[in-house]
């Protein structure tokens, strides 16, 4: 079976690893240190911490923006839910919102969810999109990013994450480069930066990463540039060689995409499609398996975008540990069931 996705494990890689265990220092040390450091310069930050999850960082963001039981955040249904686990371990209350056309939540979303209550939006960039978080700015209300799927991308000449109050990025084995488990929070603001680190070391709460971990992270950033150039030459063949007859919504936004999914758009019955691919050997996805809404019991009208997008895209494989064969074998895979109209979308 061709995989949905895995992380791309060089010998490079397994050298270094190899490296720190043989030290026998294999806890939180200068690794860490040096891995953050190496983060935050290579994101645009004043600082970070790098920590043992991305909903660890995502925890630590929240208290360091004063979002605690009284608060309201504002996400998107249609985010990973460890997200939503982050916002009500606070006791906070979450105000989920519809997003736009390109899967990304946009103002004009966000704007009928804010009260006098509201103490930080969650702006997720999704798909490799990156979400207008310039404009979400103009409410004056603190941004914590989710960049899990966006590392390096760029937005008008920021990078995701550098935009807001504080970017937060996840390195578990799927995410755009991988430690493993792992999260980063990191942020532009020297005064935020020094909030993170008090309650970093002051608190029981955060789990640290490891140097066995950081040295993995590190090993990847150094190639971070073949990951993005690797996923833009994937994305580029998909463009090419997919039936014309597809709607590529990419196509149309590539210019605000780091190539991290490649979703197709169309009228599907996913469970179907899905049993289609698997009989050729292709384990394909939606990009979230399930919305936030639904697990409160709110009702799909509240969130149309969303239900839309969700019925009606398939998620293939992607990503820079892909050989070119198995992608000739996904094409094959999309193309022939489409020639046969045994394909719904």
């Amino acid at each position: 079976m061709i995989a949905y996705s895995k992380p791309w494990i060089t010998s490079a890689d397994i050298n270094i690893v190899e490296s720190v265990l043989r030290s026998n220092m294999i806890a939180r040390g200068e690794g860490v240190s040096n891995y953050s450091a190496s983060l935050s310069k290579f994101l645009g930050m004043k600082g970070g911490v790098v920590l043992s999850s991305g909903s660890s960082a995502f925890v630590l963001a929240l208290k360091v923006l004063g979002v605690g039981e009284r608060s309201e955040v504002i996400l998107p249904t249609y985010v990973y839910h460890v997200v939503y686990y982050a916002v009500i371990y606070l006791g906070t209350t979450p105000a989920l919102c519809d997003f736009g056309l390109d899967w990304t939540m946009t103002a004009e979303t966000i704007e009928p969810y804010i009260s006098p209550r509201t103490d930080a939006i969650i702006v997720a960039h999704i798909f490799g999109v990156v979400a207008d978080a310039i404009s979400i700015g103009h409410f004056s209300i603190p941004i914590i990013e989710d960049c899990y799927q966006v590392f390096g991308a760029n937005l008008g000449g920021y990078l995701a994450g550098s935009i807001g109050d504080i970017g937060i990025y996840s390195f578990d084995a799927i995410k755009c480069m991988s430690t493993g488990e792992g999260g980063f929070a990191g942020t532009t603001s020297q005064v935020l930066f020094n909030k993170m680190t008090a309650l970093r070391d002051s608190s029981v709460l955060f789990c640290l990463m490891t140097d066995l971990q950081a040295a993995l992270g590190s090993s990847q950033l150094k190639r971070y540039t073949k990951f993005v150039e690797k996923r833009k030459q994937l994305g580029l063949r998909y463009f090419v060689e997919l039936p014309k007859k597809l709607k590529l919504h990419l196509q149309s936004i590539k210019d605000r995409i780091i190539f991290f999914r490649f979703p197709l758009n169309g009228n599907l019955d996913f469970e179907a499609a899905q049993e289609k691919f698997s009989r050729f050997g292709v384990v394909v996805r939606r990009g979230v398996d399930n919305f936030l809404h639904r697990r409160i019991n709110l009702p799909d009208n509240l969130f149309p975008n969303a239900v839309k997008h969700c019925n009606h895209t398939l998620s293939i494989p992607f990503y820079p540990a892909l050989k070119d064969n198995e992608q000739s074998r996904v094409i094959r895979t999309v193309s022939s069931t489409w020639r046969k109209n045994e394909s719904p979308y």
